[in-house]
């Protein structure tokens, strides 16, 4: 089959014509898995926390939340070992 210039120039329009329809499929399709997802797990959104007025015990919150944030990092990989573990003898929660 031969094909000439002008042949060869629409069906290369039509390829890149397809090539970004199919483009606009595949962010429609994202798009759509995305709000599906959001809705399916609407845990994903941040929670309105109530604000500590009291500075000392603000602190103290944060304190302790940040310490169980680097303990799960460290250690919720494996719950059923994790809480099978011992305490501590040591272990001063106020440090």
């Amino acid at each position: 089959m031969v094909v000439g210039y002008r042949d060869y120039d629409i069906l290369k329009l039509k390829k890149n014509n397809l090539e970004i329809e199919n483009q606009k499929l595949k962010e429609q399709l994202a798009s759509a898995l995305n709000q599906q997802s959001e809705e399916q797990h609407h845990w994903h959104r941040r929670i309105q926390l109530p604000e500590i007025e009291e500075e000392d015990l603000c602190s103290e919150v944060l304190s302790i939340a940040n310490k169980f944030m680097y303990m799960s990092l460290l250690w919720l990989e494996q719950p059923d070992i994790t809480f099978e573990m011992e305490l501590d003898d040591e272990y001063d929660p106020h440090d």
